[in-house]
């Protein structure tokens, strides 16, 4: 089961973030929501690491 949430500043904080890193990745297309909106925690690690 995918680790998910809706909240940037959730998945900052899972990931030990900022959510204005968060927001600047976003921003310029670094990184991505799912189709639902939501955040896939393992996936963001993969870019933000």
């Amino acid at each position: 089961m995918a680790e998910l949430t809706s909240s940037t500043r959730e998945a900052a904080r899972r990931l030990g973030v900022s959510d204005t890193t968060m927001h600047k990745a976003e921003r310029t297309g670094r990184i991505t929501r799912e189709p639902d909106g939501q955040w896939d925690i393992a996936k963001l690690r993969l870019y933000l690491s």
